[in-house]
């Protein structure tokens, strides 16, 4: 696990460093949800007031011209 975040239903959002996912856990620890990533190492997950969430990654290779190393996005419904 790296970063961390509340979201917006309570949940604790947990960034998988080289998992490629975020997952959010209910207060038991439980995986509720998850979302599947393009970026093999996403670092750190935070929420805008509207439900969006925000993700940073790491670069893994700077000689591919991939998804790593950018910020992504992604709507909670």
């Amino acid at each position: 696990p790296d970063g961390m975040a509340f979201g917006p239903e309570g949940h604790l959002w947990v960034a998988f460093w080289d998992g490629a996912c975020v997952r959010a856990l209910d207060r038991n620890g439980e995986i509720v949800h998850q979302v599947d990533l393009p970026v093999q190492r996403p670092t750190k997950i935070a929420f805008a007031g509207d439900g969006t969430a925000y993700v940073t990654s790491a670069m893994v290779d700077p000689a591919k011209n991939g998804p790593d190393g950018r910020l992504l996005t992604f709507g909670l419904a």
